[in-house]
């Protein structure tokens, strides 16, 4: 029988790479950027992990609280994080809406020249 296989640091890492390669290359041909439902799946996983994401960085990464420079980096570090994810949240609200404005775009495609 053979022993299972045990990967190093850097292995695990790259299969979590492959996968998320691999879900890559498998979506396009499932989603339909049409249908608001499949908009709303893939958004609502992003936000998921976004915010799996923060609740890691504030349980695991935050210096201690106290008066030094490292909680001072580490903080104001983390402040910035989370209004950029703020702000990543809400484009994807925002991206989560769709309009075909194909005949729109081919009536006015010569208004330049």
């Amino acid at each position: 029988m053979f022993a299972f296989p045990h990967l190093s640091e850097l292995g695990s890492a790259f299969m979590y790479v492959l996968l998320a390669a691999g879900v890559a290359l498998v979506l396009p041909s499932l989603i339909d950027s049409r249908r608001a439902s499949h908009r709303i799946v893939l958004f609502a996983i992003a936000i998921a992990l976004a915010l799996r994401y923060a609740w890691w960085r504030a349980t695991e990464t935050l210096a201690p609280f106290g008066l030094t420079v490292d909680m001072a980096a580490s903080w104001s570090l983390f402040g910035l994080e989370m209004l950029t994810l703020m702000g990543s949240i809400s484009a994807f609200v925002l991206m989560s809406r769709w309009r075909d404005r194909h005949a729109e775009a081919d009536a006015h495609a010569g208004w330049w020249g």
